[in-house]
Formats: C-alpha cells, structure tokens, sequence
C-alpha cells in the first residue's frame, strides 16, 4: 500500500459524531441569536412603555440618540445627551453628556448605570434663589437598580469626587456642595401606620462633605453616616416634588433616625429619634443629641460644625448631661420640636420654619 493511499484514507469523511457535534453548535448558536435577538426587542419595548408612563406624570426622558448592544450575554443601552424634565412650577430640566444602562441576561431585573458628567440643572427662580443653572461633575457615578416585575425596589447610588455649584461661581458668593465620595441606598421597607403602607429604608454616607453658601466662613470636611425609615414614603410620593410634603403628612408620614453620625475634625455629633410633618407645615418630634470631642468642654474653642456644635453643648451641659462616648467627654440631651419651636429640656431655642 502506498503512502498516497494512507493520506487519502487519512482525508476521508470526518466521523457522525464530529458532524452531529457541529451542528448543534451551530444550532445553540443560532437558537441564542434568536433569544437574544427577540429578549432584546422585549426590553426596548418595555422601555418604550415605561417612558411613555413617565410622561403621563410629567416626567419627560429623552435622548438626542439612543443604542442598543451587549450581545451575546448581556443588553447594553446607551443614551446620548441625556435629559430628564420635571413638570412642576418652575419646571426643572437637567442634562448630562452620556448615560449607560447594562443588565445581564439571567438577570434582567438588575440594572446597572453609569453617568458621565457634567450634569446642568436648569430651573426657574425658585432653584436654591436664583436663575443660574446648577452644574454637578464627578469622577465616577453608578447606581444599581433592582426592578423585579418591572417594580423599583432597591436603588444604589455612588459618586466619586463630586461638585456641585452654580455655573460660572465665585467661591465667596455662591452655594456649592463637594465631597470625596457620596453614597445613597435605598430599599423597600418600613410600613405607615396602618400596617399596609409601603416606607423606604435608607441610608446616606459621605466622606470630606463641605456645604457653603453666600456669607458663610469656609468650615471644614465632615463625615456623615445616616441610617434611618421613612414611613409611608412612596417613589410616587417622591415623584411629585410640589405635593410631596403636604401629601406626606396626609399620609401619616415619618421619618426614624435609626444612627445619625456626623465627625468634623475631633467633634462627634450623634443623635437618634423620629421627625415628622405637621398640618402646619412645620416639623415635629423628638431627638436624643450628643456631642463628644475636647470642645465641648470649652464652647467657642473651635468653630465645630460653623459654631453650632460649641452652642448645643453649652445648652446641654445646663440641661443635659456629662458622659463619655469611646473615652472622650461628651454631653447628651434631648431636643423635641413642637409648637412650631425647637426646645432643649423645657428651654425653647429657636423658632421652626414652615416647610410647606
């Protein structure tokens, strides 16, 4: 037998099982394609729907131009120019440069975004007392979404070296928030007081938060920790701005400070309690405060938390009492809201603003 024999039996029909094998690759394949290429439809079109809810509330999502990818296991959305108009009086119009929406196959009830900033803020007179459009950047922003059944249950939102400030600011003269990193989390949660209301569970952290506004002294960074309920909260409550409070406090609303946390340099405020909204428009309920750190033993030493840490403790240490948290000195005492006053004990110590 010769040598051309072999390579000829060598280059014969590949075996069945070899084609078999083949084939249903190539009709996995296919059948994927096909999935993913319908599964896709599906969610562009429940999209659509959610938008065009949206714009029944008065809440308008739109997009100079709009893509769709991910294939094979993911879905990608990507949104040009982004915008979100809020129908309230004065209308708020906010725009960003490029948002981008991810959610795998298996999951498609979790939705993970990213921001690109700068984000505009536009609005009418009535936005922070003036008519320059607000301007927020950052580094880094994501939020995560869970949605079962197309439901908002969860949110989770993050920022990275973030600012917020007028556009075109002058440092002295405008309002302007910045932090090193900004975390909000929100989950389905507390019930109201008939026991079937839906609440929100939430919590907010913050690293180096500087806060100023027009005359105010530069104060230094504070770390803020809040864990806390609010009763009967609703994303539809949440939704309308101008009607939130005065429907808030139809509904029964309030809010539980499970852990309040603020540091700023060596002074600790802490508190914990419950407020709420009032048919007045005012703010009700009752807070157990502490203050811990060298200054408060020496009020007006430093000027904690823009001079207020230093008055809270005098009023405390005559009405409250000493004690210490983590081995620093601290007074602790109660401060209740009623009336339309703030009292520390029996003493009131300034008068409340309506709210609405």
């Amino acid at each position: 037998m010769s040598m051309t024999d072999d390579r000829k039996r060598g280059l014969g029909r590949p075996p069945m099982a070899l084609v078999v094998l083949v084939l249903l690759i190539l009709a996995a394949i296919g059948a994927w394609s096909y999935f993913w290429s319908v599964a896709s439809r599906r969610a562009e079109a429940a999209l659509e729907s959610w938008l065009a809810v949206e714009a029944t509330q008065g809440r308008v999502h739109s997009c100079s131009e709009r893509s769709t990818g991910g294939f094979p296991f993911r879905f990608e959305f990507v949104c040009e120019s982004p915008s979100f108009t809020l129908s309230v009086q004065p209308e708020v119009v906010a725009t960003g440069q490029e948002l981008r929406a991810v959610l795998q196959v298996w999951r498609p009830e979790h939705v993970i975004v990213e921001l690109d900033g700068p984000l505009q803020v536009a609005s009418g007179p009535d936005l922070l007392g003036g008519s320059r459009p607000l301007v927020a950047s950052w580094d880094l922003m994501q939020a995560s979404l869970h949605m079962p059944l197309g439901r908002l249950r969860a949110i989770d939102v993050a920022a990275d070296n973030l600012a917020v400030a007028p556009e075109g600011r002058q440092a002295a003269e405008d309002f302007a928030l910045e932090a090193r990193r900004l975390e909000f989390h929100q989950r389905e949660g507390a019930a109201g007081p008939s026991g079937d209301d839906q609440g929100m569970d939430l919590a907010v952290s913050a690293k180096d938060l500087m806060i100023t506004y027009p005359g105010a002294t530069r104060v230094e960074p504070v770390d803020v920790n809040l864990v806390g309920s609010a009763v009967a909260l609703t994303p539809e409550l949440v939704a309308r701005p101008r009607e939130f409070l005065p429907r808030w406090q139809e509904a029964g609303g309030r809010f539980d400070i499970q852990s309040l946390v603020a540091r700023q340099q060596d002074t600790r405020f802490i508190a914990q309690g419950n407020l709420q909204p009032e048919a007045d428009g005012r703010l009700n309920g009752l807070l157990s405060l502490a203050l811990a750190g060298p200054d408060v033993t020496s009020p007006g030493a430093t000027n904690a938390f823009g001079g207020v840490a230093p008055f809270v403790a005098t009023a405390l240490r005559f009405i409250g009492e000493r004690t210490e948290i983590e081995g620093e000195p601290a007074v602790r005492g109660e401060l209740r809201l009623r009336n339309g006053k703030a009292y520390i004990g029996n003493f009131p110590v300034a008068d409340l603003p309506r709210l609405f």
